[in-house]
Protein backbone atom coordinates (compact mmCIF):
# COMPACT_ATOMS: atom_id res chain seq x y z
CA UNK A 1 0.00 0.00 0.00
CA UNK A 2 1.54 2.99 -1.09
CA UNK A 3 1.87 6.48 1.76
CA UNK A 4 -1.40 8.28 0.16
CA UNK A 5 -3.54 5.59 0.47
CA UNK A 6 -2.80 4.26 3.74
CA UNK A 7 -3.08 7.78 5.13
CA UNK A 8 -6.42 7.76 3.48
CA UNK A 9 -7.37 4.68 5.28
CA UNK A 10 -6.20 5.91 8.41
CA UNK A 11 -8.02 8.94 8.23
CA UNK A 12 -11.15 7.36 7.71
CA UNK A 13 -10.49 4.91 10.72
CA UNK A 14 -9.86 7.84 12.55
CA UNK A 15 -12.83 9.80 11.73
CA UNK A 16 -15.16 6.70 12.25
CA UNK A 17 -13.46 6.25 15.65
CA UNK A 18 -14.34 10.32 16.75
CA UNK A 19 -17.79 10.25 15.21
CA UNK A 20 -19.36 7.02 15.21
CA UNK A 21 -22.59 7.04 13.36
CA UNK A 22 -22.82 10.68 13.21
CA UNK A 23 -21.83 13.84 15.10
CA UNK A 24 -25.20 14.08 17.46
CA UNK A 25 -24.34 17.67 19.32
CA UNK A 26 -23.43 19.30 15.86
CA UNK A 27 -26.89 18.48 14.87
CA UNK A 28 -28.07 21.74 17.18
CA UNK A 29 -26.32 24.07 14.38
CA UNK A 30 -28.40 24.98 11.84
CA UNK A 31 -27.33 23.11 8.46
CA UNK A 32 -26.75 26.38 6.42
CA UNK A 33 -24.61 28.09 9.09
CA UNK A 34 -21.07 29.02 7.86
CA UNK A 35 -18.08 29.15 9.36
CA UNK A 36 -14.37 29.70 9.22
CA UNK A 37 -12.06 28.33 11.58
CA UNK A 38 -8.10 29.37 12.11
CA UNK A 39 -5.52 27.62 13.13
CA UNK A 40 -3.28 29.35 15.79
CA UNK A 41 0.31 28.41 17.47
CA UNK A 42 -0.39 29.54 21.17
CA UNK A 43 3.12 28.89 21.33
CA UNK A 44 6.58 28.73 19.55
CA UNK A 45 5.79 25.45 16.95
CA UNK A 46 7.68 23.77 14.02
CA UNK A 47 5.25 22.80 11.84
CA UNK A 48 4.28 19.36 10.63
CA UNK A 49 1.87 17.43 8.71
CA UNK A 50 -0.40 20.29 6.88
CA UNK A 51 -0.96 18.01 4.39
CA UNK A 52 -3.41 15.98 6.01
CA UNK A 53 -5.53 18.69 6.73
CA UNK A 54 -7.51 19.14 3.38
CA UNK A 55 -7.47 15.35 3.51
CA UNK A 56 -9.36 14.78 6.37
CA UNK A 57 -11.70 17.07 5.11
CA UNK A 58 -11.99 15.12 1.74
CA UNK A 59 -12.40 12.31 3.94
CA UNK A 60 -14.88 13.72 6.12
CA UNK A 61 -16.28 14.44 2.33
CA UNK A 62 -16.44 18.76 3.45
CA UNK A 63 -16.35 20.92 0.33
CA UNK A 64 -14.92 23.25 2.76
CA UNK A 65 -11.82 25.59 1.16
CA UNK A 66 -8.52 25.01 3.27
CA UNK A 67 -5.96 28.31 2.88
CA UNK A 68 -2.53 28.27 4.06
CA UNK A 69 -1.56 31.07 6.15
CA UNK A 70 1.55 33.47 6.52
CA UNK A 71 3.56 31.20 3.88
CA UNK A 72 3.77 28.28 6.76
CA UNK A 73 5.05 25.39 5.28
CA UNK A 74 5.85 21.80 6.99
CA UNK A 75 9.59 22.53 8.87
CA UNK A 76 8.47 25.88 9.14
CA UNK A 77 9.02 27.60 12.70
CA UNK A 78 5.86 29.30 13.89
CA UNK A 79 6.06 32.43 16.46
CA UNK A 80 3.05 32.19 19.35
CA UNK A 81 0.36 33.62 18.13
CA UNK A 82 1.10 32.97 14.62
CA UNK A 83 -1.80 31.78 12.22
CA UNK A 84 -0.98 28.66 10.36
CA UNK A 85 -4.03 28.20 8.10
CA UNK A 86 -7.64 28.77 7.45
CA UNK A 87 -10.68 26.48 6.86
CA UNK A 88 -13.99 27.82 5.40
CA UNK A 89 -16.82 26.09 5.01
CA UNK A 90 -20.26 24.79 6.36
CA UNK A 91 -20.28 24.85 10.26
CA UNK A 92 -21.43 21.29 10.62
CA UNK A 93 -18.36 20.01 8.85
CA UNK A 94 -15.80 21.97 10.77
CA UNK A 95 -17.03 21.43 13.97
CA UNK A 96 -17.18 17.87 13.37
CA UNK A 97 -13.74 17.14 12.35
CA UNK A 98 -11.83 19.92 14.52
CA UNK A 99 -10.77 17.38 16.71
CA UNK A 100 -9.53 14.60 13.94
CA UNK A 101 -7.67 17.80 12.50
CA UNK A 102 -6.33 18.96 15.76
CA UNK A 103 -5.26 15.60 17.19
CA UNK A 104 -3.07 15.12 13.78
CA UNK A 105 -1.79 18.25 14.04
CA UNK A 106 -0.77 18.54 18.05
CA UNK A 107 1.01 15.54 17.89
CA UNK A 108 2.89 15.91 14.67
CA UNK A 109 4.14 19.41 15.16
CA UNK A 110 4.71 17.99 18.86
CA UNK A 111 7.19 15.87 17.14
CA UNK A 112 8.70 18.32 14.75
CA UNK A 113 9.07 20.86 17.30
CA UNK A 114 11.17 18.62 20.19
CA UNK A 115 13.21 17.41 17.28
CA UNK A 116 14.15 20.61 16.35
CA UNK A 117 14.88 21.79 20.22
CA UNK A 118 17.01 18.06 20.00
CA UNK A 119 18.93 19.78 17.15
CA UNK A 120 19.57 23.15 19.01
CA UNK A 121 20.94 21.30 21.76
CA UNK A 122 23.19 19.17 19.76
CA UNK A 123 24.64 22.80 18.77
CA UNK A 124 27.48 22.69 16.18
CA UNK A 125 28.12 18.96 16.72
CA UNK A 126 28.17 16.67 13.12
CA UNK A 127 26.50 13.52 15.25
CA UNK A 128 23.47 12.61 13.35
CA UNK A 129 20.06 11.98 16.08
CA UNK A 130 17.77 8.91 14.34
CA UNK A 131 14.25 7.95 15.04
CA UNK A 132 13.42 4.42 15.50
CA UNK A 133 10.68 2.22 15.00
CA UNK A 134 8.81 3.16 18.42
CA UNK A 135 6.20 4.64 16.31
CA UNK A 136 2.03 4.78 16.41
CA UNK A 137 0.76 2.08 14.89
CA UNK A 138 -0.62 3.45 11.23
CA UNK A 139 1.34 7.15 11.80
CA UNK A 140 4.98 6.14 11.28
CA UNK A 141 5.20 7.43 8.24
CA UNK A 142 4.19 10.81 9.13
CA UNK A 143 5.83 10.97 12.27
CA UNK A 144 8.91 10.30 10.28
CA UNK A 145 8.33 13.13 8.15
CA UNK A 146 7.96 15.16 11.32
CA UNK A 147 11.29 14.18 12.89
CA UNK A 148 12.42 15.18 9.56
CA UNK A 149 10.71 18.41 9.49
CA UNK A 150 12.15 19.23 12.88
CA UNK A 151 15.69 18.66 11.50
CA UNK A 152 16.64 15.37 12.54
CA UNK A 153 17.17 12.08 10.11
CA UNK A 154 15.27 8.65 9.35
CA UNK A 155 16.22 5.23 10.73
CA UNK A 156 14.31 2.24 8.71
CA UNK A 157 10.70 3.07 7.97
CA UNK A 158 10.05 -0.79 7.66
CA UNK A 159 11.90 -4.03 9.06
CA UNK A 160 12.59 -4.75 4.49
CA UNK A 161 14.59 -1.68 4.20
CA UNK A 162 17.77 -3.35 6.21
CA UNK A 163 19.17 -5.54 8.42
CA UNK A 164 19.66 -4.75 12.26
CA UNK A 165 20.52 -8.21 14.16
CA UNK A 166 19.69 -6.96 17.51
CA UNK A 167 20.06 -8.92 20.98
CA UNK A 168 17.41 -11.56 20.60
CA UNK A 169 18.09 -12.40 17.10
CA UNK A 170 21.80 -13.52 18.16
CA UNK A 171 20.47 -15.44 20.93
CA UNK A 172 17.96 -17.16 18.98
CA UNK A 173 20.68 -18.04 15.87
CA UNK A 174 23.35 -18.93 18.73
CA UNK A 175 25.89 -16.17 17.73
CA UNK A 176 26.95 -12.89 15.74
CA UNK A 177 28.70 -15.01 13.47
CA UNK A 178 25.82 -17.76 12.83
CA UNK A 179 23.02 -15.21 12.75
CA UNK A 180 25.27 -13.41 9.80
CA UNK A 181 26.06 -17.04 8.27
CA UNK A 182 22.34 -17.75 8.00
CA UNK A 183 21.57 -14.64 5.88
CA UNK A 184 23.78 -15.49 3.40
CA UNK A 185 21.52 -16.01 0.00
CA UNK A 186 18.08 -14.87 1.37
CA UNK A 187 18.37 -11.28 1.13
CA UNK A 188 18.99 -9.08 -1.61
CA UNK A 189 22.73 -7.88 -0.98
CA UNK A 190 22.42 -4.01 -1.12
CA UNK A 191 20.77 -3.83 1.96
CA UNK A 192 22.53 -2.44 4.94
CA UNK A 193 23.29 -4.68 7.52
CA UNK A 194 23.77 -3.34 11.04
CA UNK A 195 24.32 -5.43 14.21
CA UNK A 196 23.71 -4.66 18.00
CA UNK A 197 26.49 -4.95 20.24
CA UNK A 198 26.89 -4.89 23.73
CA UNK A 199 30.80 -5.35 24.43
CA UNK A 200 33.54 -4.75 22.61
CA UNK A 201 34.14 -8.20 21.72
CA UNK A 202 30.63 -8.99 20.09
CA UNK A 203 31.85 -5.58 18.24
CA UNK A 204 35.21 -7.57 17.49
CA UNK A 205 33.26 -10.31 16.47
CA UNK A 206 30.84 -8.70 14.11
CA UNK A 207 33.83 -6.79 12.42
CA UNK A 208 35.45 -10.29 11.65
CA UNK A 209 32.28 -11.21 10.24
CA UNK A 210 32.57 -7.90 7.56
CA UNK A 211 30.33 -5.78 9.19
CA UNK A 212 30.32 -2.37 8.44
CA UNK A 213 27.96 -0.67 11.02
CA UNK A 214 27.36 -1.56 14.46
CA UNK A 215 24.72 -0.18 16.81
CA UNK A 216 26.53 0.09 20.36
CA UNK A 217 24.06 -0.49 23.27
CA UNK A 218 23.67 0.63 26.57
CA UNK A 219 27.10 2.04 27.08
CA UNK A 220 27.43 4.79 29.31
CA UNK A 221 29.31 7.64 27.90
CA UNK A 222 32.48 6.93 29.51
CA UNK A 223 32.14 3.23 28.31
CA UNK A 224 31.24 4.60 25.08
CA UNK A 225 34.09 6.40 24.04
CA UNK A 226 36.26 4.23 24.94
CA UNK A 227 35.19 1.74 22.85
CA UNK A 228 34.76 4.22 19.96
CA UNK A 229 38.47 4.98 20.09
CA UNK A 230 38.96 0.99 19.61
CA UNK A 231 36.98 0.53 17.00
CA UNK A 232 38.47 3.65 15.37
CA UNK A 233 41.92 2.41 15.51
CA UNK A 234 40.43 -0.99 13.68
CA UNK A 235 39.25 0.68 10.53
CA UNK A 236 36.56 2.79 9.19
CA UNK A 237 33.17 1.92 10.90
CA UNK A 238 29.53 3.35 11.34
CA UNK A 239 29.39 3.43 15.01
CA UNK A 240 25.65 4.13 16.66
CA UNK A 241 24.70 4.44 20.05
CA UNK A 242 21.15 3.80 21.78
CA UNK A 243 20.12 3.36 25.13
CA UNK A 244 19.51 5.94 27.38
CA UNK A 245 19.79 8.77 25.30
CA UNK A 246 17.82 11.94 25.97
CA UNK A 247 18.03 15.79 26.40
CA UNK A 248 20.47 16.11 29.61
CA UNK A 249 22.93 14.03 27.99
CA UNK A 250 22.62 14.24 24.16
CA UNK A 251 26.09 16.21 24.55
CA UNK A 252 28.20 14.07 26.43
CA UNK A 253 27.17 11.21 23.67
CA UNK A 254 27.87 13.44 21.30
CA UNK A 255 31.44 14.26 22.52
CA UNK A 256 32.10 9.95 22.30
CA UNK A 257 32.99 10.35 18.39
CA UNK A 258 29.57 8.56 17.41
CA UNK A 259 28.18 8.99 14.03
CA UNK A 260 25.06 8.85 15.53
CA UNK A 261 22.69 8.31 18.24
CA UNK A 262 19.15 6.81 17.36
CA UNK A 263 16.75 7.85 19.81
CA UNK A 264 12.76 6.50 20.45
CA UNK A 265 11.71 9.28 22.47
CA UNK A 266 11.62 11.47 19.05
CA UNK A 267 8.38 9.42 18.49
CA UNK A 268 6.79 7.97 21.55
CA UNK A 269 7.31 10.26 23.97
CA UNK A 270 6.14 13.84 22.47
CA UNK A 271 4.59 16.99 24.07
CA UNK A 272 1.34 17.57 21.93
CA UNK A 273 2.21 21.11 20.41
CA UNK A 274 -0.54 23.87 21.56
CA UNK A 275 -2.53 24.73 18.80
CA UNK A 276 -6.01 26.20 18.46
CA UNK A 277 -8.63 26.25 15.98
CA UNK A 278 -10.48 29.61 16.68
CA UNK A 279 -14.36 29.89 15.33
CA UNK A 280 -16.13 32.93 13.19
CA UNK A 281 -19.76 32.15 12.29
CA UNK A 282 -22.55 33.80 10.14
CA UNK A 283 -25.59 32.26 8.82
Amino acid sequence: MDNLAATRQFIRLALEEDIGKGDATALCVPPEVQAKARLIAKKDTVLSGLDLVPLVLESYGSQAIYEISNNSKNGMLVRAGTEVLKIQGLARDLLTTERTILNFLQHLCGIATQASELKTVLGSSSMKILDTRKTTPGMRYWEKCAVKDGGLWNHRMRLDDGVLIKENHIRASGSITLALANLHGKIDPSLPIQVEVTTLEEAEEAIQCGVKRLLLDNFSPNDLSSIVKALRAKGDFFLEASGGIDRDNLKAYAATGVDAVSMGMLTHSVKAADLSLLFEFNS
